[in-house]
């Protein structure tokens, strides 16, 4: 009895994993629709998997549909609060919608995990920008240039803020 039963667990976590790779392999051919289907059934079977629910987020940022990105990178971070990489697209998530509060949050709870990130630093300094806070801003786009030299993006960011 208990010998069908670890396999029968071990044929469900299998099968999470085809349905969560099924949704990768939609995902690059752009088959986006199809590759959510298959995020929602693996999180059926495994409602406890960041992986993912943040491969579903993703998914749903590159569609546009942001309050749902938003939503699954939450969950995400219930289940993971350490997962780095959600932080950073809940930030990018909110950005793109103008909820810049938010965004600097995620953006700072971001570098509190990765301190020396140059793209949160810079994407932290032009969220504050749109916040009218310029002198963070700058602060924040000279760390990205500090630790990215050449970050063409971070520099111009700075010239146009020191033109203001």
């Amino acid at each position: 009895m208990c010998n069908r039963l670890l396999t029968a667990l071990k044929l469900e976590t299998n099968l999470t994993k085809v349905y969560k790779n099924l949704g990768i392999a939609y995902s690059k051919q752009g088959r986006l629709d199809e590759a959510i289907r298959a995020y929602l059934t693996a999180l059926k079977l495994r409602p406890d998997d960041a992986g993912g629910y943040f491969n579903l987020g993703f998914t749903y940022f590159k569609q546009g549909r942001l309050n749902e990105a938003i939503r699954a990178y939450q969950t995400v971070l219930r289940l993971r609060p350490d997962f780095v990489e959600a932080h950073y697209n809940l930030g990018l998530a909110y950005f793109k919608q103008g909820q810049f509060d938010e965004a600097i949050r995620a953006y700072l709870s971001t570098l509190k995990l990765i301190p020396d990130d140059f793209e949160v630093h810079y994407n932290l300094g032009i969220a504050y920008w749109k916040k009218g806070l310029e002198d963070k801003a700058y602060k924040e786009l000279e760390i990205a240039l500090k630790l990215q030299p050449d970050y063409l993006p971070a520099k111009q960011a700075l010239e146009s803020l020191r033109r203001n």
